[in-house]
């Protein structure tokens, strides 16, 4: 079964942010949410229509302040029928929060991805693109990113051959983020690069192998590829 995308969303606010998120009736789906912080690496859950999510992975940096960058995940057996519920988040330190969200079909089932890498840099007034990668083992997966920088009222641009999902600013703090996919690269290395729109003092990356259903499935029983175990 091929990874489908299915809706993204953001918001932003102080401490609490919440928005609504679409999922389809695809089967063996999968959402994932990114809480981005200023003021510091971060602390609660988001919930997908209340239910509470799991981390997948985090990183944070520091310059003149703290900021964090975390991922959470749910499965299939987690999430409730087609439709749009609320993703909401409530950061209790630290000032301002960024929250995105996005969903697909067509994911292993297995566990949320365990293959990923993070990269931070806390230097003050940058301007480079950032560039991360992570090694991907089958060829039917996708790659997804999140980031994050530190500066206002920004933009993030993804890198070729990837598909921006949401680019959210903070209007009152010195907080972007984005999160952005990339179909069937391949396997092996895949790296996900992200150029901010201006400089900024800091910024974190997480980069997701997302494998596809299928391909989890083949590799548990690989005698289905010749006809039986």
């Amino acid at each position: 079964m091929a990874i489908a995308y299915d809706s993204a969303n953001s918001s932003e606010a102080y401490r609490v942010a919440s928005h609504s998120l679409t999922i389809g009736s695809g089967s063996n789906r999968a959402v994932f949410a990114a809480v981005a912080t200023q003021g510091a690496a971060g602390n609660g859950t988001p919930t997908f229509n209340s239910t509470s999510m799991s981390l997948i992975a985090s990183v944070s940096c520091t310059s003149y302040t703290t900021t964090g960058l975390r991922v959470f995940g749910l499965l299939e057996a987690s999430l409730p029928s087609a439709g749009t519920y609320t993703v909401a988040h409530t950061n209790t330190v630290g000032w301002r929060v960024i929250l995105g969200s996005v969903a697909f079909s067509g994911v292993d089932q297995t566990s949320l991805p365990s293959n990923y890498t993070t990269d931070s840099d806390g230097s003050y007034s940058q301007t480079a693109t950032f560039t991360n990668s992570v090694t991907v083992g089958e060829s039917d997966a996708w790659v997804v990113d999140f980031s994050n920088i530190m500066i206002v009222s920004a933009s993030i641009a993804p890198g070729s051959g990837q598909t921006e999902r949401y680019d959210q600013t903070q209007a009152s703090a010195n907080l972007t983020s984005n999160a952005s996919t990339k179909a069937t690269p391949g396997t092996g290395s895949q790296s996900m690069s992200e150029t901010p729109g201006t400089t900024h003092d800091g910024y974190n990356h997480i980069v997701l192998d997302l494998e596809a259903y299928a391909a989890a499935v083949f590799k548990a029983y690989p005698g289905l590829l010749y006809g039986g175990l």
